[in-house]
């Protein structure tokens, strides 16, 4: 595995920064690394043959986890779910599916018990 030499390419691939959402000089100096959809593209395209997407979820574990995210885990453990499931078994009996059986909260607390959100 070789070394950054800020050529750029990665950034011209990322998805993230084609929709304007991360800047820098690469992707390893954008500030948010938590806009990294792991498509690998960056790695496709690196010349240098950097492993850039272990980097970036190396710098995931290191770093704060942005509010948004915060709120989406709390929500995940509140609830059970990542979204709203209000009116979801109304939808699906709509379309002739049957009722999903939601999955109690404790359930998945127990699951993401070691889940930090600080």
């Amino acid at each position: 595995m070789g070394e950054c030499n800020r050529c750029g390419a990665c950034k011209h691939v990322c998805i993230a920064f084609k929709r304007g959402v991360a800047t820098g000089a690469s992707v390893l100096e954008r500030e948010d690394r938590f806009t990294c959809a792991g498509c690998w593209k960056c790695i496709e395209a690196c010349p240098e043959g950097v492993d850039i997407y272990s980097l970036m979820m190396e710098a995931r574990r290191r770093g704060r986890l942005p509010d948004s995210f915060r709120m989406g885990v709390k929500y995940i453990l509140d609830t059970g779910y990542a979204m709203p499931m209000r009116g979801v078994n109304a939808i699906r009996k709509m379309y002739g599916m049957g009722a999903i059986r939601k999955v109690k909260p404790e359930v998945v607390k127990k699951l993401l018990r070691d889940v930090e959100l600080d």
